[in-house]
């Protein structure tokens, strides 16, 4: 990574460890995993709003498959793919993302195209 120009690289588990010194950060990767526990622990932490204020301070934030619906609008389907995926859904769960770009992103569409009768007009309503 240091050929790439990448000093330090740190995992934070925003669950289960302290995010003070996220803010600290020129980039954060924020990854996948299942959006609705995702979202959950982000707002529980705090790093929601750190991440949206390191945007504003032109860090540079991405998202991969989950992360990356985190940081768009998020899904309002999320709850649909929670029970496909034989997953529980908490009730009254903000589950929308930080709105840092207003295009939907959608990982994995492959997977659940099949799964989900109507998926690309439930998207786009």
């Amino acid at each position: 990574m240091k050929s790439k120009g990448i000093g330090v690289v740190d995992f934070i588990d925003v669950e289960s460890q302290n995010i003070c010194g996220l803010r600290e950060y020129d980039l954060v990767v924020v990854i996948g995993g299942v959006y609705t526990k995702l979202v959950k622990c982000m707002r529980q932490s705090g790093a929601d709003r750190v991440l949206i204020d390191m945007i504003q301070n032109n860090k540079v934030i991405v998202g991969a498959s989950a992360g990356a619906m985190l940081l768009s609008t998020g899904n309002k389907l999320a709850g649909e793919f929670n029970n496909i995926e034989g997953l529980p859904v908490e009730e009254g769960l903000d589950i929308n993302g930080l709105n840092m770009t207003y295009h939907i992103l959608f990982p994995h569409y492959d997977m659940f195209v099949s799964k989900v009768n109507g998926l690309e007009e439930k998207l786009l309503t």
